[in-house]
């Protein structure tokens, strides 16, 4: 299933932001395949899709755990928009 992570912070949180992703570099959680990760040119967010395989539960927990003193994060199930039309359509 696909996911896409945003985390958000306060302009004072830049530097912890820029440490922790320094010191664990893409934090990758097992299980999961990141596409592409991107960052809000104008500051405070950044956003990556990722593919996962396991229980999103603890892959979310485990983050929480390495930012949640700083950021928001959310982890947002996503498909893609022609799919869910055909989702969409089938159920008619």
């Amino acid at each position: 299933m696909l996911f896409i992570t945003i985390l958000t912070w306060e302009p004072e949180k830049m530097q912890d932001v820029l440490q922790v992703r320094e010191a664990i570099g893409k934090f990758e959680r097992e299980g999961e395949k990141i596409l592409g990760e991107w960052t809000d040119l104008q500051g405070g967010r950044y956003f990556r899709l990722f593919e996962s395989e396991s229980p999103v539960q603890k892959n979310w927990f485990e983050a929480v755990l390495a930012v949640g003193s700083f950021c928001k994060l959310e982890d947002v199930p996503v498909i893609e928009t022609e799919v869910a039309m055909d989702i969409y359509r089938s159920l008619k």
